[in-house]
């Protein structure tokens, strides 16, 4: 609730699901103990940061490309970007190798001074990240095949209603 109200709109904004932002809030408060609403004003910062004061650090530090060529992920400045999630995923694949001072550098281009602990906290737990949204896309999926159940079920009784109706109806004419 809080966090989609904090930062759902920057997140669809630069293309990050629902479902893989509520992976990161998950990867973040399981770590920080942070509130939903804390975890969301952080990523809002590493949404906004990620392709801005972050991108050179990203590049360089983390040897991540955050651009786009013909559709391929490239370190030149082509003024087209990759998207979020994808930058993400491979930062956090690469994190690891990382020493721990070019990790905080890392934590303090994409999140400022005021939030290197969520950043690191995502970084390090991104694996969680990915069971959450897993975890959200099954939910989705029982939700759609329960609505398809209750919708066909409602469907049989209308018919089934509607039949009944012609009926009674026929019967009256007679």
């Amino acid at each position: 609730g809080e966090a989609m109200k904090t930062a759902g709109a920057t997140a669809s904004g630069f293309g990050i699901g629902v479902d893989e932002f509520l992976g990161h809030i998950t990867a973040i408060i399981e770590v920080t103990r942070k509130s939903g609403s804390e975890a969301a004003n952080a990523l809002q910062m590493i949404y906004t940061r990620l392709f801005t004061t972050a991108k050179d650090a990203i590049q360089t530090i983390g040897e991540v490309p955050v651009y786009l060529k013909e559709g391929v992920s490239t370190f030149e400045n082509t003024n087209v970007y990759r998207d979020a999630e994808s930058v993400l995923i491979e930062l956090a694949s690469r994190w690891k190798e990382l020493t721990e001072a070019e990790q905080i550098q890392l934590a303090t281009q994409l999140g400022s001074r005021r939030q290197v602990t969520p950043v690191m906290a995502l970084m390090q737990n991104f694996t969680r990240a990915i069971d959450a949204q897993v975890e959200s896309y099954k939910s989705a999926g029982e939700a759609i095949n329960d609505f398809a159940i209750k919708q066909d079920t409602v469907s049989f009784r209308l018919k089934q209603l509607s039949t009944d109706w012609s009926e009674t109806a026929t019967a009256f004419n007679k």
